[in-house]
């Protein structure tokens, strides 16, 4: 091509690609990127032809690389990375996906059906591509628009045929041998449920033939030939298929073995509160979701009476009419046409008397319908017949509208009783009730739970619910109430059960025997579920002999490199130990470079370190330990405390023990692995085949009890993984298949052991396993005990509904149920008693289960139905043959020469197909006229057509199927071909008799059609009672009837027709019936609408050659009006190509000469290309080409001068400016200060910014501001710096900020006052100090306050206050009791006999003190107090107190310095010291006595001065002003000085606790009642605060003033609200401004003063300052006297104001 040889579009091109080593290549590209690029370059060539002679060659091709991976392999490697992967976007791959864009809109174009199953790739090329739309052409993002069109178009055509599918059919089973002779028990004592001798191999049930035609010996005999055929149809092939299993295969039984099942956990069954595990299916290949695995498939026993035993026993043919009708007459007027009513004067007649009074015309009806119509009412057990099309559903609905208009007659005013209407399928029955609703708006009920018809809703029983009855209500809801308590306690035993069950359990769960106090090991158990580090102390016991080191898996093998490399075992663990003392992490090759240099090399290779030692056993027992299967983590743990023979000899007890044990299911956290990448050559579970199942597979109940009107509850969380993280995620793999194998101690091995660290670990784990195993079995003792009791609740509570439902089913007019509903409730029915029971598809329905429905209150039965199109289906084929299980009761009855009527006229099939078919099954049947205009199928010669072929199937001997791919795939193209022909999705339907054909067609139609065709692809069975404009039939059985009367138009059988003719006669004379009309061929003739053109498909294929988009293989060539040709094949949707858009280039150009760029069937638009333009102005531009000068604008920098000299600034095509925007300095006339400002300001408005000093009016403040200022509207800038009233501090706002003074800033510095009790006051000076929050000081020799240590010395026994258990400690403002115990205040020479917290009585001793100090030889060392050289060394204190710390013998210096002379007395031989224990510093002041004690008596207040006498006396050291709290030898005072405190801090508090809590409940309260205050003030983060402080009872905070101040802050924000009311009410109206006021000058100037400008605006300022200053977290009680003086200045303005 690039050489011009051959040319694009060419013959010779075609020819080129039409090797078949092209053909190949586009499976198996090349992996050159270039060379893909240019293959995909020659495809979209080849497409590209607009040749028509070439045009059929160029359909093919691009069918053939459409059905290629061609695309697919492309979008997947090279579109979709582009976006996210730099590398994919170079020029290369830009001009790949630009010929991928071209090829898929030549798919579109040329082969639109071809491209169904390309539909998501090309949503993921457009997706992908223009998110990189930056990088591409121009022309290739114009391209992905129009192929985004195409899409949208094709989604649109293909809408229209989606439709739901169908259910596949049930299965067939071999031969059985029957019994004979007289039953060998009573019936009714048989299990309905399969007992084991049931399912032997040798066991032969006692079986007799339903009657196909006779009578019955008895009722007895008729109940017992039904219960015994339904329930050996149950059990056979259960029976058969272990039998045959049991012989080593499956092959040919009906028995399904599925492998690789994996049980999943136990769930509780909400029914029966028993715990079920689902089995988990593996998906093999051939895996099948069917009816096999449904649930309730039932078998029932009647009861004794049979209803109508004299038509069903007996056989009698001589029919009655209904009891009820006995003499009544009935209002016929519904059934008249409106045209005849005129002629009637009466419409109530007898039923007898309706041929008299009645004819088909008049009714609307034809003949065979009327007499159908007239024989049901007038016989109580009616029959009738309606063959394919006649109207069956029809005339039950007319017999049931009559029957309701004439309610009275059936139903008296003491006795109301509903219709039944029972209905084989569900499908069928909301048909039918639906029907009933257009006539009957209120009193139909529908019972079941699979209601799928949207407009049934509302009559469903569980939506008529209502309770009535007020005892059963109350016990439903209260057994209700505890079946959910119920619930959620075996829920939670179930998932203790789940977790103990894996041997491997989380501590929590083993509570109740690690902490039972009664076990010898408690000391060391109770805590080993509590954490420890990352994990819990239980995994370290599991996992480490010793709890003080850390597993490092890596040592052993370090230790094994660094033997290997030569050094010794002992110096390699020396090393090694070495580097972990040093927190060296090194590797065996690291550690090894350290052993060539000090201090490593010099390790020792001879003496191994005790740590080292016990840290790692030697490497030949680790080996040993090795070969038992331990991994080296868990062989070096074991050997720390045991030896090789012990561990060898448990793990042989072990594996003894459980030789199967498999590992714990154990959830160890890691990094998620990818999925698998799926490939499509893996066959998918066939899951949407069986969709329609999914009804059978359910429970079949109502709605499930447990829900009905009940809010569900959130799921609660696994109570088991609340301490998931109790194990080392990186160490329990080495340990976990050895902890779970363990084999369980014995009671008598685990009472023994004591201390349970001191077991070796295989010790450990077993101990570990007899824990779980203890709490399993009380775990499951429980679990049994609560699912009794749950089970029988369920049980009542059902019971109590179904009473419930009684009542309101006697309500109703009509009720529907399915056959299998309507003997499950069966009670139900009786007490309902219905009188009139219609069944739709009676012939389909077992005997059995009819008879199940009946009551003996039943005085009317009609049933209707068809047995030539389907009979019951058993599940036992050989039972349904030679045991007539088949045969229904329908068909029985007619069969016995019952009387019965057959609708006669069909209203559905063409004449074509009903003259040549229906005959064989049906003489009488006739042709309505209706059917005479149905049109002629188009796209084909004959609208009916057997197309045999000699294809073989393939039998599925596993699954009793079979499968034709030849005829899949010929019905598929056949059903694409005709919705080429403009047919919709749902004037087609492809039938087939088979499982397996159902499921190769469905996997068919997604190949060839794509996902989500909509094709209504169906099984005969299911489809009966339906009817399509269109089928198309693949048979490969003999549902003769059903399959061939199902089309209106056109029928199109696919089967090997030779064959069904020489094996059945009945496809014999079909044959030839169908060959009498030329109907019959190997072939068929489709014909083009457009040309006419007719050819022949002799195989699916030719339908892609032939008729490639339904027409035929001319090429389309339709001149389309824009003059280019239609380059599609032959296409009959729209052929006047009204919708077609023409993917041509447009050829139209501008008036410049540039060709459009967009495709033809697009709007031109206006041209976009840009060119160079003159502007008016004599500038250019490039602009868009449509574009005229005028309507440019021109972005060059304008050339004109303002006025003011300065040129503009805007851009040429802009209004010039006319505010110059140059910098200019100038003079302001008012101050004469020079500014810069823009040229067209105005000077006499611009604010000047020089700064100046300024005197402010009201505070006469002079400082520096703006010269442009209004002090009389700013605040003054000058510093406060006033001293605050509470504090002291400097006040840090500024005068304007403080309001001249009356209400100040907050202070922000710290309080720091010495509170009462000598601490420092923590809080910030804005606060009330509240009281102390530190620990409280006060002790004595017997206790303490506060938990802290006092000053380095031994924590005391704290003081208990009340009834308290335990002491917690109190704070330092908290009530401190006084010591109770009595005074240590005593020595030999006085004693103080009152309480260690009251004053003492008695006086100091001065006495010397006679102790020897520590330091004394004979204390210290023994000596001899009689030897020569001996000198006590004597305490220096006095009597009766603490003796000072320093010998005046060992320490002469030290005792020299107290010597010196301080208080006057130091220097007397005869002095005697204190040491003071409060003083400050590691020496403690040592003072004189009797000057200490003359110095605390000068501190002492005068007795005589009344007022000196209430201060609280403080003692300081004299020394250091330290405050003495401690001291024997002033105890007294002390004492004195503790009660005074205590007596302030309670006055400080100022409420007992339980004041303070009448009061915290009492201000709650009124907080409460003004919420709505607090809210609209902007308040409700501190009313919340407030409330919670308010909540604790022990708040510290909260004392007498804080509820004062608290109070008062509530009091004003009311006072606040009530002015603001006042003001909104008065003032805001009038909006009056201060400038307005006449005749005030004195006002108006106070009012200026003041700031005030407008009355409204200002007052409403000033309220939210007022509200911003209030804040109760953070406010003394001084700015609380502010805000109110404010508050009510506030006041005064607002009435002040309300004069004006």
């Amino acid at each position: 091509m690039d050489s011009k040889k051959i040319l694009p579009g060419s013959s010779d091109l075609l020819t080129a690609v039409q090797a078949e080593s092209f053909i190949k290549r586009l499976d198996i590209l090349w992996p050159h990127l270039d060379k893909k690029v240019n293959f995909l370059r020659i495809i979209v060539a080849t497409a590209s032809t607009n040749q028509a002679d070439l045009m059929t060659l160029t359909h093919k091709f691009v069918g053939d690389v459409l059905k290629s991976k061609l695309i697919n392999t492309l979008v997947d490697e090279y579109i979709c990375p582009m976006p996210y992967d730099p590398n994919m976007q170079k020029p290369l791959n830009i001009q790949l996906a630009d010929y991928l864009v071209k090829l898929l809109l030549l798919g579109f174009a040329l082969n639109p059906s071809n491209m169904d199953i390309h539909l998501p790739k090309v949503e993921n090329v457009i997706s992908c591509l223009l998110k990189i739309k930056h990088i591409l052409a121009e022309d290739t993002v114009q391209q992905i628009e129009r192929l985004d069109i195409s899409l949208k178009d094709r989604h649109e055509t293909r809408a229209a045929q989606r439709l739901q599918k169908s259910q596949p059919k049930k299965r067939e089973y071999k031969d059985f041998e029957g019994s004979a002779g007289e039953p060998p028990m009573n019936f009714r004592d048989l299990s309905v449920v399969p007992v084991p001798e049931d399912v032997g191999y040798n066991y032969r049930p006692y079986l007799r033939a339903a009657k196909k035609k006779g009578k019955y010996d008895s009722d007895e005999h008729y109940l017992d030939v039904q219960f015994r055929l339904l329930r050996e149809d149950l059990i056979r092939p259960l029976r058969e298929g272990i039998a045959a299993y049991q012989k080593g295969g499956t092959k040919q039984t009906d028995l399904y073995v599925y492998t690789d099942v994996e049980l999943g956990a136990s769930t509780m069954h909400q029914q029966t509160g028993e715990l079920i595990s689902y089995a988990s299916l593996k998906g093999n290949r051939r895996i099948r979701f069917d009816k096999r695995l449904k649930y309730g498939s039932l078998a029932l026993k009647p009861g004794d009476a049979v209803p109508f035993s004299n038509y069903l026993v007996s056989v009698n043919t001589d029919t009655q009419i209904p009891a009820y009708m006995e003499g009544k007459t009935m209002d016929f007027k519904d059934l008249i046409k409106d045209n005849f009513k005129q002629y009637f004067e009466t419409t109530h007649f007898r039923v007898d008397q309706i041929h008299e009074r009645l004819n088909p015309e008049v009714c609307g009806m034809d003949q065979s319908q009327f007499d159908a119509l007239v024989y049901a009412l007038t016989t109580n057990l009616a029959i009738i017949q309606g063959p394919p099309g006649t109207g069956k559903t029809y005339m039950g609905l007319q017999l049931a509208k009559l029957l309701f208009e004439n309610w009275d007659a059936w139903n008296s005013e003491d006795d109301k009783r509903p219709m039944l209407v029972v209905c084989y399928t569900n499908h069928a029955l909301d048909q039918f009730l639906e029907g009933i609703s257009r006539f009957l708006e209120d009193g139909i009920i529908r019972v079941g739970g699979r209601c799928k018809n949207p407009a049934l809703e509302q009559f469903m029983l569980s939506k008529k619910r209502q309770w009535d009855n007020p005892t059963l209500r109350t016990q439903f809801f209260h057994l209700r109430r505890e079946i959910s308590q119920l619930q959620t306690n075996i829920e939670e035993k179930s998932a203790c059960l789940k977790e103990l069950e894996k041997r491997f359990a989380n501590p929590g769960l083993l509570l109740p025997v690690i902490t039972n106090s009664e076990t010898p090991y408690y000391f060391h158990s109770k805590n080993l579920y509590k954490p420890f580090k990352n994990e819990t102390l239980m995994f370290k016991w599991l996992t480490q002999t010793y709890n003080d080191r850390t597993i490092n898996p890596n040592d052993i093998g370090i230790i094994q490199q660094l033997i290997e490399w030569g050094v010794s075992e002992i110096k390699a663990k020396n090393a090694l130990f070495r580097a972990y003392q040093n927190n060296e992490n090194l590797d065996a090759f690291g550690l090894f470079g350290k052993l060539k240099n000090p201090p490593y090399r010099n390790l020792p290779d001879n003496r191994l370190f005790r740590e080292a030692e016990r840290q790692w056993p030697t490497m030949n027992d680790i080996n040993e330990v090795l070969k038992l299967g331990y991994n080296e983590i868990v062989a070096v743990e074991l050997l720390a405390k045991s030896n090789v023979i012990r561990i060898r000899q448990e793990h042989n007890r072990a594996r003894t023990a459980n030789p199967d044990q498999e590992f714990a299911n154990v959830i160890i956290p890691e990094a998620a692995a990818p999925p698998p990448p799926s490939t499509e050559e893996d066959e998918e579970m066939d899951i949407t085949d069986y969709k329609n199942d999914e009804d059978d597979n359910r429970m079949l109940v109502d709605t499930n009890i447990l829900d009905e009107g009940f809010v569900k509850q959130e799921p609660k969380k696994d109570a088991t993984k609340k301490s998931s993280n109790w194990f080392n995620s990186e160490i329990l793999p080495y340990f976990i298949e050895f902890i779970t194998v363990a084999p369980a101690m014995t009671e008598e091995e685990a009472n023994v052991i004591e201390d349970i660290w001191e077991l070796p670990l295989q010790s450990r784990w077993r101990l570990y396993q007899y824990w779980i195993e203890k709490v399993r079995n009380s775990v499951n003792d429980e679990m049994k005990a609560l699912e009794d009791k749950y089970s029988e609740h369920v049980k009542r509570l059902t019971e109590i509904r179904s009473l419930a439902d009684v009542s309101i089913l006697k309500s109703a007019k009509v009720v529907g149920m399915t056959t299998t509903g309507a003997a499950k409730h069966q009670s139900t029915l009786r007490s309902l008693r219905p009188r009139i029971l219609i069944v739709e598809e009676a012939a389909e329905v077992l005997e059995a289960h009819l008879v199940a429905s009946l009551t003996e209150a039943c005085q009317h039965l009609i049933l209707i139905g068809d047995h030539k199109q389907l009979r019951p289906n058993p599940a036992v084929y050989e039972l349904a043959i030679k045991y007539n299980l088949e045969i229904s009761l329908f068909e029985r009855l007619i069969n016995n020469q019952y009387p019965y009527r057959m609708l006669e006229n069909q209203h559905r099939m063409c004449p074509i197909i009903s003259r040549t078919l229906m005959p064989h099954f049906y003489k009488n049947l006739r042709d309505d006229p209706s059917v005479y205009d149905r049109d002629p199928v188009k796209g084909v010669t004959k609208n009916l057509m057997f197309i045999t072929h000699t294809k073989s199937e393939v039998l599925e001997r596993e699954f009793k199927s079979h499968r034709n791919p030849y005829e899949a795939e010929y019905a598929i193209c056949l059903a694409r071909y005709f919705l080429q022909q403009t047919y919709m999705g749902d004037d087609i339907t492809v039938l087939c008799t088979y499982l397996d054909q159902l499921s190769t067609l469905r996997k068919t139609a997604d190949k060839i059609l794509g996902r989500g065709h909509g094709l209504n692809i169906q099984s005969v069975d299911n489809y009966q009672g339906e009817e399509s404009n269109i089928i198309i039939l693949s048979l490969i059985s003999n549902r003769v009837c059903v399959a061939l009367s199902r089309a209106k138009m056109g029928l199109y059988v696919l089967c090997n027709l030779d064959f069904l003719a020489q094996n059945h006669e009945l496809w014999k004379k079909i044959k030839e019936s169908a060959a009498d009309v030329e109907a019959v061929s190997t072939e068929l003739i489709v014909k083009c609408q457009m040309h006419g053109k007719e050819q022949v498909i002799k195989a699916p294929k030719d339908f892609e050659i032939k008729c490639r988009e339904g027409g035929c293989d001319v090429a389309c060539n339709f001149r389309l009006d824009c003059g280019h040709q239609c380059v599609k094949p032959c296409h009959n949707d729209d052929m006047n190509h009204e919708k077609y858009k023409c993917q041509k280039p447009c050829q139209k150009k501008c008036e410049a000469g540039h060709a459009c760029k967009k495709d033809c069937w697009q709007d031109c638009g206006q041209c976009k290309i840009k060119v160079v333009k003159n502007l008016l102005c004599g500038h250019q531009k490039n602009d868009f080409c449509y574009l005229k000068p005028d309507e440019i604008k021109c972005v060059e920098p304008c050339n004109k001068f303002l006025d003011c000299g300065h040129p503009c600034k805007n851009e040429c095509g802009a209004k010039c400016t006319n505010f110059c925007k140059e910098m200019v300095t100038r003079q302001i006339p008012n101050c004469q200060h020079i500014v810069e400002i823009h040229c067209s300001a105005n000077v006499n408005v611009v604010k000047c910014d020089a700064s100046v000093k300024k005197e402010w009016p009201l505070c006469k403040h002079v400082f520096e501001a703006k010269c442009s200022d209004d002090v009389s509207k700013i605040p003054c800038k000058q510093p406060c710096n006033t001293s605050l009233p509470d504090c002291g501090h400097k006040c840090k706002g500024t005068c304007g900020e403080c309001r001249n003074g009356r209400i100040h800033i907050k202070c922000t510095e710290n309080c720091k006052k010495i509170l009462i009790c000598g601490h420092e006051c923590e809080e910030k000076c804005s606060k009330v100090c509240p009281p102390c929050t530190k620990s409280c000081e006060t002790a004595c020799g017997h206790s303490q306050c506060g938990k802290l240590s006092i000053k380095g010395e031994n924590i005391k026994k704290l003081r208990i206050v009340g009834k308290a258990k335990q002491a917690p400690g109190r704070k330092c403002g908290e009530p401190c009791p006084p010591c109770m115990e009595k005074c240590l205040n005593q020595c030999e020479h006085r004693q103080c006999d009152l309480r260690c917290g009251d004053p003492c009585t008695v006086l100091p001793c001065s006495e010397p003190c006679q102790k020897l100090l520590p330091c004394d030889p004979s204390i210290k060392n023994g000596k001899n107090v009689e030897d020569e050289d001996y000198v006590p060394h004597f305490c220096i204190g006095v009597c009766g107190d603490d003796c000072p710390k320093i010998c005046k013998i060992c320490k002469p210096e030290k005792f020299a310095e107290i010597k010196e002379t301080f208080l006057g007395y130091e220097e007397e031989e005869n002095a005697r010291f204190v040491q003071l224990k409060d003083c400050k510093g590691k020496h403690k002041c040592i003072v004189e006595v009797r000057g200490l004690d003359q110095w605390i008596e000068s501190l002492l207040p005068n007795s005589e001065d009344s007022e000196a006498a209430t201060e609280i006396v403080k003692i300081n050291c004299p020394k250091c002003k330290t405050p003495i709290c401690r001291s024997k030898r002033y105890i007294s005072l002390l004492n004195q000085r503790a009660l005074d405190i205590e007596n302030i801090k309670q006055i400080i508090r100022g409420l007992n606790p339980k004041e303070k809590k009448i009061e915290q409940e009492k201000f709650s309260k009124n907080i409460k009642t003004c919420f709505n205050i607090f809210s609209e003030i902007g308040k409700v983060g501190e009313v919340t605060w407030l409330l919670k402080i308010l909540k604790k009872p022990n708040e510290n905070l909260i004392t007498k003033s804080w509820f004062t101040t608290s109070r008062n802050i509530l009091n004003i924000i009311k006072l606040l609200t009530k002015y603001e009311a006042r003001a909104v009410e008065n003032i805001k109206p009038m909006n009056i401004e201060i400038k307005n006021i006449q005749n005030k000058p004195i006002f108006k100037q106070i009012m200026s003063e003041q700031k005030i400008t407008n009355f409204w605006e200002d007052l409403k300022k000033e309220l939210i300052y007022l509200i911003g200053r209030i804040d109760p977290r953070n406010i003394s009680e001084t700015t609380v006297q502010q805000i109110a003086y404010e508050t009510q200045r506030f006041g005064f303005l607002v009435e002040v104001c309300k004069k004006f």
